[in-house]
């Protein structure tokens, strides 16, 4: 990822060598102040849009700016030519992306209208608006369960849902840290996959799930001979 420290440092050095305040620059990027301020101290990155203004005002090229030898520098010049990006490559740039900038990069990626791995995916969603994300739910390719745990928090519990459904190997004990975020229908369904051993960690999603679910993971423990499981889930039942 880019050194936003030595980033900020050449930002600094060619306003100076230009006569420029922070104010003046801001006003000629049409951002604040407070926004030329944060990248001169390295606290954040000017957005992708931003780029070829901030180097046409500044009289630098990209390269020289974000570092020749970064191979992030390749992707986001290809963002801004609007040439296609893999999702891969755009989630190592996402952060100077805009949410519109994420989405249409994907839009234009080599695997434009193709299936999506979810964990392609997982480093890109807290930069995508939601209405886009939960509108790609069709063209998400899920493994397993366990891979939906880094999108879970970003997503309608009916999108998750539809993901979980999705779902091919085996369901294991990730289970558990999906819980607070399906509905009781599509964790039951979950339950009903579960493969693995009745241990405490898993019996905390009792909570979340319908009667009918604990009594299926009750069903479960006592297959595997776990009788201890059951003092947990019998205030649930």
């Amino acid at each position: 990822m880019f050194n936003t420290i030595e980033v900020a440092r050449k930002i600094r050095a060619a306003r100076n060598a230009k006569n420029m305040t922070q104010m003046a620059l801001a006003d000629a990027m049409g951002v604040s102040f407070q926004a030329v301020s944060n990248w001169e101290r390295g606290g954040s990155l000017p957005d992708i849009g931003k780029l070829p203004d901030l180097c046409r005002i500044l009289e630098m090229d990209l390269g020289t700016l974000l570092g020749e030898d970064q191979p992030e520098t390749e992707i986001v010049e290809k963002m801004i030519d609007k040439e296609p990006v893999s999702p891969e490559e755009l989630a190592l740039v996402a952060p100077m992306a805009t949410p519109k900038q994420a989405e249409e990069s994907i839009e234009n990626s080599r695997e434009a209208g193709k299936a999506i791995p979810v964990h392609a995916l997982s480093a890109l969603v807290p930069y995508l608006d939601d209405e886009y994300l939960n509108g790609m739910m069709d063209r998400i390719i899920v493994q397993d369960v366990q891979d939906l745990i880094g999108v879970a928090p970003f997503l309608s519990q009916e999108s998750l849902g539809k993901l979980a459904e999705k779902a091919e190997g085996k369901v294991d004990e990730s289970l558990a840290g999906l819980a607070p975020f399906l509905s009781e229908k599509s964790l039951d369904m979950l339950v009903e996959k579960y493969t693995g051993p009745m241990d405490a960690r898993l019996m905390g999603i009792a909570p979340f799930l319908s009667e009918a679910g604990v009594r299926k993971l009750a069903e479960k423990a006592m297959e595997q001979g776990n009788y201890e499981a059951l003092k947990h889930l019998g205030p649930f039942m």
